[in-house]
């Protein structure tokens, strides 16, 4: 089943998160490094030195989204977030 967005925003961090979709985009990093351009990977590296995180005082992607009946939140980093939409990272 595929996931159902209820509800997006994008508000500013008060304090720091963790960001979603940075772990879907290490699981595929080691098969997808060349088909990367020069700005991605320049956003992954700015995402790996801070360690994956969404720092306090930055504006992420917050979803209220819900899968198989159940309701979650998922927060990411814009820039990590559009390199795993325009590569097809996420599942369904």
């Amino acid at each position: 089943m595929c996931v159902e967005v209820l509800r997006e925003e994008q508000p500013i961090a008060r304090k720091d998160h963790i960001c979603n979709s940075s772990e879907i985009l290490i699981q595929s990093l080691a098969y997808m490094i060349h088909n990367l351009t020069f700005a991605e990977k320049r956003e992954i590296v700015k995402a790996r030195r801070n360690n994956w995180a969404i720092k306090k005082g930055e504006r992420y992607n917050k979803q209220v989204n819900k899968m198989d009946g159940e309701i979650y939140d998922w927060k990411s980093i814009p820039a990590i977030h559009k390199i795993c939409i325009d590569h097809d990272l996420y599942q369904c």
